[in-house]
């Protein structure tokens, strides 16, 4: 009777997890950011591409962001090529995972659609992430500059209060 319970339980516990595991794929999102003009056609292609492959991939999010509309968008815009190592100055612009792209085409959708089928069975960086890395990176270059500028002040007092000591060593030295 103890060994049936034991089976039980394992093969209950086995199928939870298997199960568990798959539901988390599932429920994962995969961001992707696309910025956009209402004046440009390219930008609308791409629209209904990125359309098609939403109801493929129910996992991928979109974040659209329309750049005339706001100062806001293109400042996010211009931060994301910047942490992208990109040189974005026109739309469309995409970015997703570990990619950016700067047009439309059909190897781009196809491009994209495998970064969807490689973050349904993994997770995938959110371009969110890679702007927030770029900005502590950003953050700790500004900070170990401050401390080196702090080094270069703090190095010559400490030798002069040195210097000074040891002439008062050597004169006290000297008077006894």
């Amino acid at each position: 009777m103890n060994i049936f319970r034991s089976s039980f339980l394992i093969i209950t516990l086995s199928i939870v997890f298997f199960l568990g595991k798959n539901c988390w794929a599932q429920s994962q999102k995969t961001d992707l950011y696309f910025f956009h003009s209402p004046l440009c056609s390219a930008c609308r292609q791409t629209e209904i591409s990125l359309g098609q492959l939403k109801a493929k991939y129910p996992h991928l999010e979109i974040k659209r962001f329309n750049v005339l509309s706001s100062i806001h968008n293109q400042e996010i815009y211009k931060l994301l090529s910047q942490a992208y190592q990109v040189k974005f100055d026109s739309v469309p612009g995409i970015f997703i995972e570990e990619k950016a792209f700067n047009k439309f085409s059909l190897g781009v959708i196809s491009q994209i659609e495998q970064i969807l089928i490689r973050c349904a069975h993994q997770k995938c960086p959110s371009p969110n992430e890679k702007l927030l890395n770029q900005s502590n990176k950003k953050e700790e270059k500004e900070s170990s500059s401050l401390n080196i500028k702090i080094t270069y002040w703090l190095i010559p007092f400490i030798l002069f209060f040195f210097i000074l000591k040891r002439k008062k060593n050597i004169s006290s030295q000297s008077s006894s």
